[in-house]
């Protein structure tokens, strides 16, 4: 199975792709860019695959800039040189003619990443410092829930559980309130990230109270994967069920394979969405849809169609 932290990796990957201007505007401030398209996330001639690329345009120049978002659950004393190292491969896959910024979100409320910038040097004088990089950092639990809810995004609402104080009952409440007739994936995001963060006490009313929601979520293979009684509740299920999740496992990996073979630019989006959808028979239906799609703009709004669907 894949590790728990591949369920925020790929919520974040979602919220990315749900608003790039949010994003970009927190993390570099409003008025700095335009987004203009989002670009393949593979690095050609390498295994690496970077969260999100997106083209953008410098308002104040009308100059193109590559940004290359990074989202970090926990503290990383490498990241400054896990950031230059894709930077670096980002600038050589669009042969050094592309400028290229690269940044990261940090999701945990544990130590705070390195700020920057990264310094190299040697011991010679002269040569003291040989590289000086520098990437933007936004650490959620330095912001304050009124920081996000003042810029009308609603991409950046299922974040309020991560900052300072959004872990609290009335703010949770009020952002599932405001998502609940949105998106259904930006809500389960929400969801899954408020459980994270609040007590117990409010996590056992969050289940009773938002108890489809629950059901979603723990059908969500990444997101399982995190729950503590993972284990108990699966020697429970029986065979009967172990056969449904396996026939629903198989139609998700036939899926997902045939959007790497025919769009793998889609394929990071169609494993989100893919791996939120427990109905064998919906399932079987995208994969026939899937075969006989035409383009990569009529897969992707297969898969968009799927996710609010869902």
């Amino acid at each position: 199975m894949e590790k728990a932290w591949k369920w925020w990796d790929q919520s974040m990957y979602y919220l990315f792709g749900a608003d790039p201007q949010a994003f970009l505007d927190l993390l570099l401030g409003e008025g700095q860019v335009r987004y203009l398209i989002h670009l393949s996330e593979k690095l050609e001639g390498d295994l690496a695959i970077v969260d999100t690329l997106l083209r953008t345009e410098i308002v104040e120049n009308g100059r193109l800039l590559l940004v290359h978002l990074e989202s970090e659950t926990s503290y990383d004393s490498g990241m400054g040189e896990r950031l230059l190292e894709y930077h670096q491969k980002v600038r050589k896959k669009y042969e050094y003619k592309q400028d290229v910024l690269s940044g990261v979100f940090h999701l945990g409320k544990d130590t705070a990443l390195k700020r920057s910038p990264l310094l190299w040097g040697t011991p010679l004088r002269q040569w003291s410092r040989t590289l000086e990089f520098r990437y933007p950092i936004v650490e959620m639990k330095h912001l304050t829930p009124g920081d996000l809810r003042q810029r009308g995004r609603v991409a950046l609402l299922p974040l309020l559980p991560l900052t300072e104080g959004g872990a609290k009952q009335n703010i949770v409440r009020g952002m599932l309130h405001d998502l609940e007739f949105e998106d259904r994936e930006l809500l389960k995001i929400g969801f899954g990230m408020a459980m994270r963060r609040v007590s117990e006490d409010d996590r056992k009313e969050l289940k009773k109270e938002y108890h489809m929601i629950y059901d979603e979520l723990r059908a969500d293979p990444l997101y399982r994967e995190m729950l503590d009684d993972e284990r108990k509740e699966g020697r429970e299920e029986g065979r009967e069920e172990g056969r449904e999740e396996g026939a629903i496992q198989t139609a998700q990996q036939i899926a997902i394979r045939l959007v790497a073979k025919r769009f793998p630019e889609l394929e990071k989006f169609a494993r989100i969405v893919i791996a939120a959808v427990s109905d064998v028979e919906r399932l079987q239906m995208l994969i026939i849809e899937l075969s006989i799609a035409s383009s990569q703009d009529q897969a992707r709004e297969l898969l968009f169609s799927l996710a609010s669907d869902s």
